[in-house]
């Protein structure tokens, strides 16, 4: 699929050890980021201009991981840098609990507290995402295990098949 509803690539950003699996989108790709590693430069900025973005700050409890999706427009008072970022809450081991998690989105690095919506590839990433962790649980696999598989898209793409990575401490 062509346009903003399909994932451009995908990247796995360690930022001070904690897990980030990224599916970057399509539309205005080039123009806003040009490069995986640049999309997963902007969700370690965005971590970094709020602390505590890594656990949830009504039960205290750090996440485990989370799923980000970089996107972004040109139009519309743009260029203005977006990334959807889903916190993973486990209040059991990996493979006993059913994870709760807590959408943040920031424009440009900075926490944007009035927005609270997705979107729909969005919705299908997340669901396909915790299909894929269940079927590594059932497999007998541990968060490492989860963390170097990817979910079958199907016509989301990615368009570019390789996997990027980085690393940040801070």
């Amino acid at each position: 699929m062509i346009g903003e509803s399909s994932i451009q690539s995908r990247g796995l950003l360690r930022y001070n050890n904690f897990p980030v699996k990224a599916y970057p989108f399509t539309k205005d790709f080039d123009k806003l980021y040009g490069t995986t590693e640049e999309a997963l430069r902007e969700i370690a900025n965005s971590i970094t201009s709020l602390p505590g973005i890594m656990g949830n700050p009504i039960t205290s409890r750090p996440y485990l991981y989370a799923l980000s999706f970089p996107w972004g427009y040109i139009e519309r008072g743009g260029p203005v840098r977006c990334v959807d970022w889903y916190g993973f809450e486990f209040d059991r081991e990996f493979d006993k609990c059913n994870p709760e998690w807590n959408p943040t989105i920031f424009r440009d690095s900075r926490y944007d507290p009035d927005s609270t919506k997705g979107c729909g590839t969005g919705l299908i990433l997340l669901g396909k995402e915790e299909a894929l962790r269940r079927v590594v649980v059932a497999n007998g696999g541990t968060l490492e295990t989860y963390l170097k598989q990817w979910a079958n898209l199907g016509y989301l793409g990615p368009v570019d098949k390789r996997i990027a990575s980085l690393e940040v401490k801070k």
